[in-house]
């Protein structure tokens, strides 16, 4: 009776010490290869998301590079264009010593289209890493403004008048 107490005890010894030397935690987590980032595309309604948006023209879109273990991320470069020949801007953001984990930059497109979002990060060792994403710009509604101050007659019969856009919707509160 006394032998099978003795021989599980060997057991979860033997089984203790073969988990032991088997287990690799040598390896952390926080590597420079595991150094990476994403996008944050928002519209200007506040609308986030990081594959599309869809927004207006002359409306302030915003992008955010996202950064994970930013101690190995040299430099962060935003492209942003119809294509990889088109671009209408370049955002070059530096690593600084405390800055955020999301760089966010503004622009507004004054066009209608498709735009692709390209964030490349420079890590050590000369690697690259590499997320795109997508905005699609369309035309704005346009209201009326039926002021008759504001048109003019002209002897072609020509009117002109005032429109008004708006970019993010009003939000009224009601309590």
């Amino acid at each position: 009776m006394k032998s099978i107490p003795m021989m599980l005890r060997i057991i979860f010894l033997l089984s203790f010490f073969l988990f032991i030397y088997c287990a690799d935690t040598s390896q952390s987590p926080f590597t420079p290869d595991a150094a990476s980032i994403s996008i944050v595309l928002e519209s200007s309604i506040g609308t986030q998301d990081s594959i599309t948006i869809s927004d207006t023209v002359e409306c302030k879109v915003r992008i955010g590079i996202t950064k994970y273990l930013p101690n190995y991320i040299d430099s962060t470069v935003i492209v942003v264009g119809k294509s990889a020949s088109d671009t209408d801007v370049v955002f070059r953001l530096k690593n600084m010593l405390f800055s955020p984990d999301t760089l966010w930059s503004e622009i507004t497109f004054h066009s209608i289209g498709k735009r692709i979002v390209t964030g490349t990060a420079y890590l050590k060792k000369g690697k690259l890493y590499i997320v795109s994403g997508e905005i699609k710009i369309v035309g704005k509604p346009i209201q009326i403004i039926t002021d008759p101050t504001s048109a003019i007659a002209k002897e072609d019969s020509s009117v002109f008048f005032t429109a008004k856009v708006d970019c993010a919707p009003k939000i009224e509160i009601i309590s």
